[in-house]
């Protein structure tokens, strides 16, 4: 929730109504008793504005406390092997069928003897510097905000190692028929497959004088770690989308196998509409309830123009600060990736929980004070080690873009 946009507003709406209050209080034309009577509601209403705009202070001063805190938390040193195990009692496997039910949206794996860490750091050979775990969660931090898929509700496992993991991709499911008494049950197979879980790596070199680092104004640290943190957002989301599974993630779109037929980029009326309300109903109705829209800002564009047959439209501006707008009653995720063109998958539908990512640890941070030591420049190495996935291919639908 945007608290300051929250508070802001019930501000504005008590300024409006003192303003109205004392219109009220020096207009002639009304009694005595008539201006008591609105004045008493009127200051009802702005002690209402003031509570809320309070409230929505206080909230968001706590939130950026905790926020505080957690980044405090961050950096505090934990003991080996006894991570999630110790604390919740249950083994790798409970782990992992939890994820797979749907009861957990992803964990940490560790690795016997090791060293539990917010991120691994490191020097290059002969650097002599250490990199601050400030820089390492700035890289972090822009990388989820910068990519639509992590945003997106996928589920992240997280290990220490590197090692290839067998996960099953469920491609069907049991279909249940009646049986007669005495009668024998009809066989119904679920059809699985394995998806070997793989270890990607994708990087960026960044460079910086030590003039523009020790002379400038500007947090030139903070603005490299952005900048890396966004570079490896944009490669990783483009393989989350499309990627082959070759030296990438098995990217979302090749995986869909469910399309719900053709949108032509030349209706308008509801024969456009329609196809949106067929692709929602293209998965089944367990994953509707946690699905939504998926494409891009073209889009989004052609969606907000659509109408009913009663020329209502079906886009929804969001009526709550910090809430989405929504389409068909679902909240839309836009992707530069994702290409409204004649031929191309122009919109998914789906629950993204579906989608797995795993990570190796966390972003790896190498800063090297030796890399231009003829220049003065610094240079700083981020990598990530990643994968993903579609685990089950009943949850997603698409619809190709006609002419």
């Amino acid at each position: 929730m945007d608290y300051r946009a929250a508070a802001k507003a019930a501000l504005e709406k008590r300024a409006n109504l003192v303003a109205e209050m004392r219109s009220v209080n020096d207009d002639a034309t009304l009694s005595d008793a008539e201006k008591r009577e609105r004045i008493e509601r009127l200051d009802s209403d702005i002690n209402g504005f003031e509570a809320e705009a309070r409230e929505a202070v206080e909230r968001g001063e706590r939130e950026a406390e905790v926020r505080s805190l957690t980044t405090r938390a961050d950096g505090l040193f934990t003991p080996n092997g006894d991570r999630r195990q110790a604390e919740q009692g249950e083994s790798l496997d409970d782990q992992f069928r939890a994820v797979a039910r749907g009861e957990s949206r992803g964990f940490e794996i560790e690795s016997d003897g090791s060293e539990m860490r917010t991120a691994t750091t490191g020097n290059a050979a002969n650097a002599g510097t250490t990199i601050q775990s400030t820089f390492v969660r700035e890289v972090m931090q822009a990388l989820r905000e910068s990519s639509p898929f992590l945003q997106a509700g996928v589920r992240v496992v997280t290990s220490q190692t590197g090692e290839k993991m067998e996960w099953p991709v469920k491609n069907g499911r049991l279909i249940a028929s009646k049986v007669a008494e005495g009668g024998t049950y009809p066989k119904s197979d679920m059809a699985f497959s394995r998806w070997s879980i793989d270890s990607h790596k994708v990087g960026v070199l960044a460079e910086a004088t030590e003039e523009m680092l020790n002379d400038g104004a500007l947090p030139l640290a903070s603005l490299i770690a952005e900048d890396m943190g966004e570079a490896i957002a944009d490669e990783t989301a483009e393989a989350f989308l499309k990627g082959t599974g070759t030296d990438e993630a098995n990217g979302l779109l090749p995986a869909i196998t469910l399309n719900a037929g053709t949108l032509s980029l030349a209706s308008t009326g509801t024969a456009a509409s329609d196809k949106a309300v067929e692709l929602q109903h293209a998965i089944i109705s367990k994953y509707r309830r946690n699905a939504y829209f998926y494409t891009s800002d073209a889009g989004v564009l052609f969606l907000r123009k659509l109408k009913d047959a009663d020329g209502r439209y079906l886009w929804q501006p969001a009526t709550t600060a910090g809430t989405p707008d929504t389409f068909l009653g679902k909240s839309i995720t836009t992707d530069p990736n994702m290409e409204w063109a004649t031929g191309k998958t122009g919109l998914v539908f789906g629950d993204f929980s579906k989608y797995l990512v795993r990570f190796v640890r966390t972003v790896q941070i190498t800063r090297s004070d030796e890399y231009g030591y003829d220049r003065d420049v610094v240079a700083w190495k981020a990598r990530l080690r990643y994968d993903g996935g579609v685990t089950d291919g009943a949850a997603f639908a698409k619809l190709t873009l006609g002419a």
